[in-house]
């Protein structure tokens, strides 16, 4: 415990970080967009696209890392960095998106491509590294084999604790007593606490080693083992295409009740 509590901690923090960016992106958006649902989803796809990818980048790239937590670290680094730089960046578009949508009807598929676009090229590159972090933290805390779903687990719980706490904080009083960019500059200044905790952790810790097998399952247990090894079988002959592929569908249900419950 007293190793994996401060992992748990940075975990958190980044998850507080980041629905702190979602919510503020979502309300700048709406000045340089437009108050409408297609703003709101143009910012929520290109947040989730780019994590998604992140995720996807480095789930091939972590297992054989001697030093993800350091990683991690990098990570958080470079979020705070992006972070610092979005609110200038969306303004900076304003009055090009303000020239496109006054020479084109503003329920044209075109204008909605185009809140699209401009929210890719400011949010895709900070949710990339948010998307890395996962992996990178996951191969970290991750030491025990039999145990990874738990240990991942605890992770996801952490984050997304963290994330109610900053999409609650941000939307009820953040924005209103800070304005969007203090806001946005506390986000990253949560980044570069995490990313400063990672890197002495990692240095105190030293290079992570592959997870080791669980221990000895007592005699007595021995039928719950059983079970439990038929459960893995029956589980080993789905396909994993099929089980990314539920869980993709499951994602993109909960990501529509989240625009529908908005609207």
């Amino acid at each position: 415990m007293r190793r994996t509590a401060p992992l748990l901690i940075l975990f958190f923090l980044s998850g507080v970080s980041a629905l702190i960016y979602q919510v503020t992106w979502v309300r700048q958006a709406t000045l340089v967009f437009g108050v409408s649902v297609y703003a709101y989803s143009a910012v929520l796809a290109a947040f989730m696209g780019g994590t998604a990818l992140g995720s996807i980048w480095a789930a091939g790239r972590v297992d054989d890392h001697r030093h993800p937590l350091r990683l991690y670290g990098l990570l958080q680094a470079g979020i705070a960095l992006f972070g610092l730089v979005s609110p200038f960046l969306l303004v900076a578009l304003m009055p090009v998106y303000a020239s496109a949508a006054h020479a084109m009807d503003l329920d044209s598929p075109l204008v909605t491509a185009l809140r699209a676009l401009f929210s890719i090229l400011v949010l895709v590159p900070p949710t990339f590294l948010m998307g890395a972090t996962l992996p990178a933290m996951a191969r970290a805390y991750a030491h025990t084999r039999g145990r990874v779903g738990s240990d991942v687990g605890k992770l996801y719980a952490a984050d997304t604790l963290g994330a109610a706490l900053g999409c609650g904080l941000t939307g009820l009083f953040l924005l209103r007593l800070l304005g969007t960019q203090q806001t946005i500059f506390l986000a990253a200044g949560l980044n570069i606490v995490a990313a400063a905790g990672a890197i002495l952790l990692a240095r105190r810790l030293g290079p992570t080693t592959a997870p080791s097998a669980p221990a000895a399952v007592p005699v007595a247990r021995s039928k719950q083992k059983r079970t439990r090894t038929a459960g893995e079988r029956s589980t080993a002959r789905l396909s994993p295409a099929f089980i990314l592929g539920a869980y993709a569908v499951s994602g993109f249900a909960a990501l529509g009740y989240e625009v529908v419950w908005a609207r």
